[in-house]
């Protein structure tokens, strides 16, 4: 983009006529120097003004007393005072017009104490100007199409990378120097890189948005320690990602541990939760740094994989078969060459050559070996990406085998590269990143950009949900009784009547006051039965000795309304009992948990996994973002281990999914409109024909 082709308000950030660098030094290895340096002394072709009440000039230009004094507009501030003087500063360039500042200097909200109020103030002035700000805290931006960096980084030490399609998004200015500098050494080219600091104003939405209006980024890599607003994150990346790929790595993952009353609160830990949740948002999530920019170098250097076909040519026995078992792992299928292939294959390659699983030349290979091998096995239509392992130091290999290799990209398929070694093969690597083909030193980098492909290519749809039926007005009356009765947990019985409120099937229940009554219930109910305490004081049942299951007569009915009592007056003599749940027990089935809470990024959100009393042990537990369609309810059922259960093992016939969808659904819009923070349906018995909650409990907000 050119200086006369700005349009958005962000525009100034990167195509600036005019750059105010505020707290400029004279004094060489000073952050406020270098960055004069950086900006004025390389490539960026627009003006540059020091500003420093001490100086006359710096590096040959002059400088001026304050921002006031520069004689023309100033469409960027870079500031690097001291945080005390900033809030001064900040209003200094509002009123000169300045409308885009970037603030480099640290000691704000990161710090805590009177960094925060700093903080506060620049933030209020900015408002009242319309001024957009990155930072504080930062390490700025760098834009290849203009040359501008504000970084401090002197221009011997750090090379800044060609132009590209990698537009980087970070909360730390190391991570994005690293990610630079790796760019740079791997051939790739660079787009855009943004220091988001401490997001006081512009943050990951914003430049979300940004980029992804912008025609020359084809991918954003995006490092975050925290989400300013996980839910307008999802709308925003399932926007975006229909055009081009986001790339992200979520860091700041581990929490203190809080204690819920639920099983759902207390599996819930806000990175599973967010892992689950943007996995949905057509995001590809990373878990290193080091996957984020091999992932990102892949998509930027190769089209995305149309689905898992993968096959593999190597003269390295021992990465190639480790390969071989991670695609496995991680579900793709290593291509079964057809007869007529293989009878190609025999005929061609000389006898070293061995055909297993994928195509193996041995040390023995020459770049002819992989030229034919390359054609033969390139025939086969259902191969969706190509792996080449290669070891330069082999004396048959010749130089030549990197335009062998560099040439299967003309069949418009993904080809990715093992390669590692010392000066000669380091050269060879060189040439094939410069043409295109990404090379990666180990096989797990290899591998998992390869899944960064796959999933890049995979579908992405999304439903919107639609209003669902239910009695709200009998739901805010069960809420206000308990919150009229300073009640945060919801009784069983009045958790079940939300549920059936909005469409949810559960157990018939009655409570029993007495023994007499309890017999004389579960035979209307008919038998066997289940018979559970009924108390607002206890949340898990079973924990008292309060539930007796396979009841199957009133006389044993009314034994176990007396068992139940008695258990529960010695366990917890100060809890109140409001009588005995007498409920129809369900036939067997699979266990499920289906349970709510209210996420601090993302909001109300469900949760569905294993059931029964293993939900904590195993954790295997995946969440959507309420309210879900029934669509994407199924995406997250589908996410578990127990949907392997569920479609059909041993001895369990294919459950009934479009009915458990239906609930995960129900639950979502009740979590979503009602003040419930914690809801844990665990279990819900799913057969093949039905699916029921067995048991329930809510904690509503008061």
């Amino acid at each position: 983009m050119s200086f006369s082709e700005r349009k958005d308000p962000l525009d100034n950030f990167f195509t600036p006529r005019s750059i105010a660098i505020v707290g400029a030094s004279s004094k060489p290895g000073k952050i406020g120097h270098e960055i004069v340096r950086n900006i004025s002394q390389y490539d960026y072709k627009g003006r540059v003004y020091p500003v420093n009440p001490t100086a006359e000039s710096i590096l040959g230009l002059k400088c001026y007393m304050s921002i006031s004094d520069v004689e023309d507009a100033v469409d960027l501030a870079v500031f690097v005072a001291a945080s005390n003087i900033l809030p001064e500063l900040v209003e200094e360039a509002c009123r000169k017009g300045v409308r885009n500042a970037i603030i480099v200097s640290g000691g704000f909200k990161e710090m805590g104490g009177e960094g925060v109020k700093y903080e506060e103030q620049i933030v209020s002035t900015a408002r009242k100007y319309g001024m957009r700000i990155i930072g504080p805290n930062c390490i700025g931006v760098f834009d290849s199409s203009t040359r501008l960096d504000t970084f401090f980084y002197p221009r011997d030490r750090m090379v800044r990378p060609p132009p590209g399609g990698v537009s980087f998004v970070t909360q730390s200015g190391t991570f994005g120097l690293t990610f630079l500098e790796w760019a740079t050494n791997s051939r790739m080219g660079v787009r855009r890189l943004v220091s988001l600091g401490n997001r006081c104003d512009v943050n990951e939405l914003d430049m979300v948005k940004y980029l992804g209006r912008d025609p020359s980024t084809k991918v954003i890599a995006l490092h975050l320690e925290s989400l300013t607003d996980g839910r307008q994150l999802v709308k925003e990346a399932r926007e975006v990602s229909s055009r081009k790929h986001i790339v992200m790595l979520k860091t700041g993952r581990v929490e203190k541990s809080k204690a819920a009353l639920s099983h759902t609160g207390a599996i819930t830990g806000s990175y599973q939760v967010c892992r689950s949740v943007l996995k949905d948002s057509g995001m590809i999530l990373v878990d290193s740094f080091e996957e984020l920019f091999d992932v990102s170098k892949a998509l930027e250097k190769q089209p995305a994989a149309k689905g898992s076909n993968v096959t593999i040519v190597t003269n390295a026995a021992g990465p190639s078969v480790a390969a071989a078992d991670l695609c496995h792992e991680y579900g793709f299928r290593i291509v079964e060459y057809s007869d007529g292939t293989l009878k190609k294959l025999r005929s061609t390659l000389p006898p070293y050559a061995v055909l297993g699983e994928y195509v193996d030349l041995t040390g023995s290979a020459t770049s002819e070996d992989y030229q034919k091998t390359l054609e033969i096995i390139l025939e086969e239509p259902n191969i969706d990406a190509i792996i080449c392992f290669v070891v330069f130091l082999n004396p048959p290999i010749t130089p030549e085998v990197v335009k062998v290799i560099s040439n299967v990209q003309s069949l418009g398929k993904p080809i990715l590269c093992w390669a590692t070694g010392g000066e000669y093969s380091q050269k060879l690597i060189d040439k094939l990143e410069e043409g295109g083909v990404p090379v990666y030193p180990t096989t797990e980098r290899v591998i998992r950009s390869l899944r960064g492909l796959i999933e890049a290519g995979s579908p992405r749809s999304w439903s919107e949900p639609e209003p669902v039926q239910a009695d709200r007005e009998s739901v805010a009356k069960i809420i206000e009784k308990a919150s009229s009765e300073g009640r945060d947990m919801l009784t069983e019985l009045e958790s079940k009547d939300i549920l059936r409120a909005y469409g949810v099937r559960t157990t018939v229940e009655y409570v029993a006051k007495s023994a007499v009554e309890a017999g004389a219930l579960a035979s209307k109910i008919g038998f066997p039965i289940v018979m559970k305490v009924l108390s607002p004081d206890i949340t898990h049942k079973s924990d008292v000795g309060g539930v007796v299951t396979d009841i199957r007569s009133p006389q044993e009915a009314s034994e176990a309304f007396d068992e139940i009592v008695g258990n529960v007056r010695r366990s917890r003599p100060e809890a109140r009992l409001d009588g005995v749940i007498v409920e129809n027990q369900l036939p067997r089935g699979v266990e499920v948990l289906v349970g709510a809470t209210v996420d601090r990024d993302f909001g109300p959100v469900v949760a569905f996994g294993l059931g029964g009393i293993f939900v904590e042990a195993f954790r295997d537990v995946s969440y959507g973002l309420a309210p879900l369609s029934e669509s994407d309810a199924l995406k997250v059922i589908c996410r578990t281990n127990v949907a392997r259960m569920l479609s059909g093992f041993r001895g369990f016939g294919p459950a009934d999914l479009k009915g458990l969808s239906n609930i995960l659904m129900r639950v979502s819009h009740l979590a979503y409109e009602q003040p419930i923070v914690e809801m844990d349906l665990n279990p819900v018995i799913v057969t093949s024909k039905d699916c029921t909650v067995a048991d329930a409990r809510m904690r509503i907000k008061v």
